[in-house]
């Protein structure tokens, strides 16, 4: 198992980022006033990762808080998580696809399997994208995770 090696802090205050990936011996840890704010733009989940969805791997945006392989990581704190608006661009890209069959095709390898919302490709979400440990060992989360919000304003 991987040693812890590396806390990152994220401070009082609001804060937003693009998808944050967590590697072995990683925790993210979130004070008590941290409010971390995920953007809902495309290019901020870029490239695409590998993920997992309805049983099937293609390459997507993965989550907002992201970890394959990992071993050894977490996400503490009180502070807040908090996920883009249902009207930002990656969900309103995502509308028209219910399943991964709609998005990509299946027999090819997983490296074509792309949903990267780039050059008129789809986007494929779900609703638990705030974080994805895939094939991680020893995980933790301990800091609150808002739902995502389904106006920008509110």
């Amino acid at each position: 198992m991987a040693e812890l090696w590396g806390v990152v802090v994220i401070p009082d205050g609001q804060w937003t980022s693009g998808r944050i990936i967590l590697k072995s011996g990683a925790r993210l840890h979130l004070n008590d006033g941290a409010v971390l704010r995920f953007s809902g733009d495309i290019k901020d989940y870029q490239p695409a990762v590998l993920t997992r969805n309805e049983g099937y791997d293609v390459m997507s945006l993965g989550a907002m808080i992201y970890a394959n392989g990992a071993e050894n990581i977490g996400i503490t704190g009180r502070g807040h998580i908090v996920g883009p608006s249902t009207d930002c661009e990656m969900y309103v890209k995502n509308r028209d696809y219910l399943v991964v069959e709609q998005c990509v095709d299946i027999t090819k390898p997983i490296s074509e399997r792309l949903c990267d919302g780039l050059e008129g490709r789809p986007v494929l979400l779900w609703c638990s994208a705030l974080r994805l440990p895939l094939t991680c060992t020893t995980s933790i989360c301990t800091t609150a995770i808002s739902r995502v919000r389904s106006k920008a304003s509110a």
